[in-house]
């Protein structure tokens, strides 16, 4: 089994399972919940097996988290309300003809660890209480993820535990993977470049700095296609001088990258004579103008723009959809987009001042037909 990354994650959400839990009925709505009575503080009560644990009968409130990129969306499950008995005494049932298993180990050459899209946190009315988990993976070679329904393995924390137990039950993992579905949430920890830039003087690298988490966007935008990848994480920049070593350029906290696949991509040159330019556009489509950031090359060393607009200072500005960079007289050529209110695109035309590392705007005009 891998090493789960997300312990904090689970731990947290049964923190907040057992604060937000409210009373119920039993789950199939017939037997009254048991009284149970709090053990003084001289008597601990008696330790009990898995199958033991699984096969209480009474379920006072279900969890659902739904776990995106970042965020938690959480449904409750109460065994009060009518329309949640039948799902919750369900529940119950594949719980009490689950078996203990284990998935066979992962090869972490061809797969990588792929965190759930979906928690489910249990409360008995005796006050134990379990968190529920798809085990899933993905094949680094296809992308392709598997949380390995057919197979029905579910990862069982127990009480909070921080370590899980895996339990074997087809139904369980079924309901978990479609009922409860979102977009998987896939980590990757390549230490490969994500960007490079390529010129005579040397290589601009895009290198993860932190776990990569990656998600398809889903469904069809100007943003992208249904199929496309947001990948986020932490990077370095770094730029190698030929035949010298790596040095900092920039760093890059909590970076969303949109991308149709999950392979390197290029930083579109500029070349200006004097010196050299490379554009890092981290998402490559958007509804009106796409964002990028310029990096400069000359002398063996690389820096970045930033671009000065009628007196303030920007770190990035923006491309038109299908536009390209120019270059005229020395001076960078950048199509906008078109937005509302607008009835052309705007052409601006930039200065570059290299002892500033800055872009600055001298020129902007509609581009009529």
């Amino acid at each position: 089994m891998m090493t789960l990354r997300w312990k904090g994650i689970v731990l947290l959400a049964a923190v907040l399972l057992l604060g937000g839990c409210r009373g119920g009925e039993a789950a199939g709505g017939k037997l009254p919940p048991k009284e149970v009575q709090p053990p003084s503080s001289s008597e601990a009560p008696a330790p009990q097996t898995l199958e033991e644990e699984l096969r209480q009968d009474t379920v006072k409130s279900v969890q659902v988290a739904q776990i995106p990129m970042g965020e938690i969306r959480r449904l409750p499950l109460l065994a009060d309300r009518p329309d949640d008995k039948p799902i919750i005494a369900k529940l119950a049932e594949w719980l009490r003809s689950a078996a203990p298993g284990e998935p066979a180990a992962v090869d972490e050459k061809r797969y990588s660890e792929v965190r759930p899209h979906v928690q489910v946190g249990i409360e008995w009315a005796d006050g134990r209480s379990a968190i529920l988990e798809p085990v899933c993976t993905m094949e680094l070679a296809t992308n392709l993820t598997d949380c390995h329904e057919q197979e029905g393995f579910v990862r069982l924390y127990r009480g909070g535990a921080a370590e899980p137990e895996t339990i074997v039950s087809p139904e369980l993992a079924g309901w978990l993977n479609r009922d409860y579905r979102y977009e998987t949430v896939g980590v990757l920890n390549d230490p490969n470049p994500r960007a490079e830039g390529v010129s005579a003087q040397g290589t601009l690298r895009l290198v993860p700095a932190s776990e990569e988490r990656v998600q398809q966007l889903g469904a069809p935008s100007c943003i992208g296609r249904e199929d496309d990848y947001r990948i986020a994480g932490s990077y370095d920049l770094t730029f190698q001088p030929a035949g010298g070593e790596s040095a900092a350029v920039r760093h890059f906290d909590d970076l969303s990258l949109i991308r149709p696949d999950l392979q390197p991509f290029a930083m579109k040159r500029v070349s200006f004579g004097s010196f050299e330019a490379f554009a890092f556009i981290p998402a490559y489509a958007d509804c009106h103008g796409i964002e990028f950031y310029l990096f400069g090359v000359k002398d063996g060393q690389a820096f970045p723009f930033s671009f000065q607009i009628d007196g303030a200072v920007r770190p990035t500005f923006d491309i038109g959809p299908g536009r390209d960079f120019a270059v005229a007289d020395g001076r960078l050529l950048v199509e906008g987009g078109i937005s509302a209110g607008m009835d052309y695109p705007i052409r601006y035309t930039f200065q570059p001042d290299l002892q500033a590392r800055t872009m600055q705007l001298v020129r902007q005009e509609e581009i009529k037909p």
